[in-house]
């Protein structure tokens, strides 16, 4: 079942830049596509998708817990990483990584390390 998480992907929008609607809805579609892939790949089930931004997730029938864990951080660490390559931090201020209502020189690398910083931190607390 895919679910469409309206709130989510406001609250997402809100948190994460208002002005990088687009750069927010396509990074969220990869981190969900890769907990995707990482249940196909583990050989699960999929039972479960909730495409909601920063609040999305991927749920499973998997065999071990640990597997659990690694698909819910596997989305989040793509993000993270796709931001590091792409130079996120490079080009920014410090200042204005925290603040969503600036402007930024580099939006697909600052909004990817956004959304897999609060997504790792999110997973986790679904997780416990």
């Amino acid at each position: 079942m895919i679910l469409l998480d309206f709130v989510g992907l406001f609250l997402s929008i809100v948190f994460l830049g208002p002005f990088y609607l687009f750069y927010i809805i396509f990074v969220a579609f990869i981190q969900e596509i890769v907990r995707i892939l990482t249940i196909l790949f583990l050989h699960g089930d999929i039972y479960h998708v909730l495409f909601g931004g920063i609040f999305g997730n991927t749920l499973g029938v998997l065999s071990g817990n640990e597997q659990y864990v690694l698909v819910a951080l596997s989305g989040p660490a793509i993000c993270m990483l796709m931001g590091m390559i792409s130079g996120g931090l490079k080009r920014e201020h410090r200042k204005q990584f925290f603040n969503p209502f600036t402007r930024v020189s580099d939006p697909l690398g600052v909004i990817s390390l956004r959304l897999g910083l609060v997504s790792t931190f999110l997973s986790i607390w679904q997780l416990l």
